[in-house]
């Protein structure tokens, strides 16, 4: 049975305001001894790190006490809602659980370094190009980072004085767009030629996969020459930027993925209780035993949940229209 009034408070509790970083002396203010080990803990990790890791991020932490900057991680973003979710293309719960998270890690940093912390989304803005790997409709990006930018702003009013700062930053205003386009073309060019080589078939197959999954078809499922036109967009475009991370200057700020990934990123968590990157998940309240819990959920799973009900939340509609309601779930146990 769902119990409105426990939802409620549980969603209060994850995304109430916070308290002020609490006071220190004059070398907490100043960050000095700041360790990105023992800041950085497990419970935002999506994994352990390397020697090698905890040197690279404990080097950009110093860098930034040393100049008295924020300490600022930048995390790419897939910039749209799966199309097949309830809530598309706006933004739902899943990125609002996400976001509170991030403001934890962040009051974790500021209550030890007074200048804090910014978390800054980079957002794949191919639409902006003209280029449509996904065959979503028109404007429907617009409408997903003009929601997310609705909530980055109610962190930051939630955040205001506590030196915790969001902002949302498109891609293609860090590159030259008609260098870009050109080399685009040289690759789409050669797309042909790569799909038609038989060694590299596994990956031919792996883009279409990926393609047919996301491609936008709400009358069925998209054909093959969408999905073949597609992956060849994604192809050249991923040959033309191999990786987000040569957006980042690691000197001064860490580059971040929110799942595994290669050592280069600092691979966290999209939420405490999920491994589902908020774009493609739903946030929900999920029920397992007699616990209640915030999460962020996959229609492709695992883990799988069924619908339990719905509560009513419509104090928080003011964030978007996927805020007047949360779905509560019951965790399916696998009983193999």
């Amino acid at each position: 049975m769902v119990v409105a009034s426990d939802v409620k408070a549980l969603l209060e509790d994850a995304i109430k305001p916070g308290g002020n970083p609490p006071p220190g002396d004059a070398d907490r203010g100043s960050g000095k001894g700041l360790s990105f080990g023992t800041t950085v803990t497990r419970q935002f990790r999506a994994g352990a790190l390397t020697g090698q890791q905890q040197r690279l991020f404990q080097q950009c932490f110093d860098t930034c006490t040393a100049n008295g900057s924020p300490v600022e991680f930048c995390i790419p973003i897939g910039g749209y809602k799966k199309w097949r979710l309830a809530a598309f293309p706006e933004v739902d719960w899943a990125e609002l659980f996400h976001l509170s998270l991030m403001r934890s890690l962040g009051f974790k940093i500021a209550s030890r370094y007074r200048p804090g912390v910014t978390f800054t989304y980079l957002w794949d803005d191919l639409m902006m190009l003209d280029i449509n790997a996904n065959g979503f409709p028109p404007g429907s990006d617009r409408d997903y980072c003009r929601s997310f930018q609705m909530l980055l702003d109610y962190l930051n009013f939630l955040c205001s004085g506590l030196h915790v700062t969001f902002s949302l930053k498109k891609m293609t205003d860090c590159y030259q767009k008609d260098s870009y386009m050109e080399t685009f073309r040289q690759f789409l060019g050669r797309a042909e030629e790569f799909w038609c080589n038989p060694d590299n078939s596994d990956t031919v197959r792996a883009l279409e996969d990926r393609s047919r999954t996301h491609y936008y078809c709400d009358n069925g499922t998209a054909d093959q020459s969408q999905v073949r036109e597609a992956a060849q967009q994604i192809w050249a475009h991923s040959q033309v930027f191999v990786d987000p991370a040569v957006f980042v200057d690691p000197r001064s700020q860490i580059p971040v993925l929110l799942r595994s990934g290669p050592p280069r990123y600092l691979c966290l968590r999209p939420y405490y209780s999920s491994m589902v990157q908020f774009w493609v998940g739903e946030g929900v309240v999920a029920r397992e035993g007699a616990r209640l819990y915030p999460t962020i959920a996959s229609s492709a799973g695992p883990p799988h949940y069924r619908l339990e009900g719905t509560v009513p939340t419509g104090e928080y509609s003011f964030l978007g229209r996927n805020f007047r309601q949360i779905n509560v779930v019951t965790k399916v146990v696998d009983e193999k």
